[in-house]
């Protein structure tokens, strides 16, 4: 049974999480911190939700509660902090590392998790490491968990939420092309949303084949996709790609 919810750092990002409870299905307390002042009352004021005192006031109040501040203050936020036995923390901050926040929040119990913003519409693949019950059951209210039982597996999964932020950039680019030559932004934005999501629902139709496979059958000889992978493959298109999430992975990994 979920009971209180505690939030401490309700910024930009905790929104989405708000949101996300509110429109499950599950009657979620949720008790937001005064850090974010003017994100706190605005979600007080738009679902009733309780503004604490202070970051303790939180914790004292709830049995669950989610971390969402930024990695390089972490420490800070939580140096004076006492937490209880019994007590759930769970950190959406991308590149927190469990052991460090272990000690930290002792006697508590705490996991690592990665939701995206579509926690907002409860459909956000959220990433949590490592396995524990109860923090499944509440990001469930987000949409699918993946359990991860191996840190380094976990961040190198968690490298591709980066990869889900640049997914709408180059949403923003292909518009943009086709808005240059003289059709409406509605008309490309509904084409391209919609070939995405048929990308995304005949990879799993499929999912028994390898994805070089799928690949190679629209690629016919002369066609256009062979035509635009050969000018990726060119220019080394692909490789950049790899760059930049291997630049994600390393911040994520501590590496730089």
């Amino acid at each position: 049974m979920i009971k209180r919810i505690g939030i401490i750092g309700v910024g930009h990002f905790a929104g989405y999480l708000i949101e996300g409870f509110h429109n499950s299905n599950c009657d979620v307390d949720i008790l937001l911190s005064p850090r974010g002042k003017a994100e706190a009352e605005r979600w007080s004021l738009k679902y009733g939700y309780s503004i604490a005192k202070d970051n303790q006031d939180v914790i004292d109040q709830s049995d669950i509660i989610i971390l969402s501040v930024k990695p390089n203050v972490m420490d800070k936020i939580l140096k004076p902090l006492k937490f209880r036995e019994g007590q759930l923390a769970i950190s959406v901050a991308a590149g927190a590392k469990y052991n460090n926040l272990s000690i930290q929040i002792r006697p508590a119990q705490v996991v690592c998790t990665m939701p995206l913003s579509s926690a907002a519409i409860n459909q956000s693949p959220t990433l949590l490491y490592p396995a524990h019950g109860r923090a499944i059951e509440i990001l469930e209210l987000l949409g699918p968990v993946m359990v991860f039982n191996d840190e380094e597996k976990f961040i190198t999964a968690t490298t591709y939420s980066a990869f889900y932020g640049w997914s709408f950039k180059f949403l923003e680019e292909l518009v943009s092309w086709g808005t240059d030559r003289g059709l409406d932004d509605a008309t490309c934005r509904s084409l391209i949303q919609n070939m995405f999501k048929a990308t995304s629902e005949m990879s799993a139709l499929e999912a028994e084949k390898p994805l070089s496979e799928i690949v190679e059958s629209l690629a016919t000889e002369g066609g256009i996709t062979e035509l635009g992978l050969n000018i990726f493959d060119k220019k080394a298109g692909f490789d950049v790609w790899h760059e930049a999430l291997d630049g994600v992975h390393k911040k994520l990994s501590g590496e730089n």
